[in-house]
């Protein structure tokens, strides 16, 4: 924490209330004056009060808490918290209920696979990305539906989502480890590809972290071999 004169680190200790993992992933801040942490062993949730830390001890079926990593967390419109893990799947937290619930799909096991990015659209859609593509959430039937245009449930996917940004038009561009860019139109349902293995003519570019809207006609794309235009 940087109060704009010195740095304050928050580190593992034996402590009492102290944060339990220093591997961080996501962090998140409420309206109550709470931080979520996303860390390698689960969610720690930090009073902005008094600075300590609560590991949030998840009773869900054969679990008895949440130890997996936590790859992403998102606060949606609603003030439900939703968590994609490495292996235990995608879930939505309730923090006035105190309440967790797994967020499944018919035509997936995710505990079998990588979640690992949740994000909410201006239409406040909800969309997860996951190893083997893009799934969109259903209110209706709390299930987690795939695009079809955009999953690949092979070993080898080049489907693998890390990142979701929404353009000025409502248009999602997708950031893929090994297949470039993928951009989705939602109105349509169609997609289009670009900077990947299989176009001689453009970069390729793998492992893309993130998006940022430059200008009005251009993207920024954070990669983990540098910045792109």
């Amino acid at each position: 924490k940087f109060d704009g004169i010195s740095f304050t680190v928050f580190r593992s200790s034996d402590k009492e209330n102290s944060l339990g993992c220093n591997i961080i992933s996501s962090l998140v801040e409420s309206d109550n004056g709470e931080l979520y942490v996303g860390t390698n062993d689960g969610l720690y949730i930090m009073s902005l009060q008094d600075e300590s830390f609560e590991s949030l001890e998840l009773k869900l079926g054969i679990f008895s808490k949440m130890i997996n990593s936590i790859t992403s967390l998102l606060l949606d419109a609603d003030g439900m918290l939703w968590i994609t893990t490495m292996s235990q799947g995608v879930f939505k937290y309730d923090p006035d209920q105190v309440v967790l619930s797994r967020v499944r799909s018919i035509a997936y096991d995710f505990t079998k696979t990588r979640t690992w990015v949740t994000f909410q659209d201006r239409s406040g859609s909800i969309w997860v990305g996951t190893r083997v593509g893009l799934f969109r959430y259903n209110v209706s039937n709390n299930l987690l539906e795939p695009v079809e245009c955009l999953v690949d449930y092979g070993n080898n996917s080049e489907k693998v989502i890390l990142t979701i940004f929404e353009d000025g038009k409502g248009d999602l561009w997708l950031g893929t480890w090994s297949d470039g860019v993928l951009f989705y139109n939602k109105q349509q349902n169609k997609t289009f590809s670009y900077c990947n293995h299989k176009e001689s003519d453009s970069y390729y570019i793998t492992h893309i972290r993130s998006f940022l809207q430059y200008d009005h006609s251009h993207l920024l794309i954070g990669a983990d071999d540098g910045l792109y235009l």
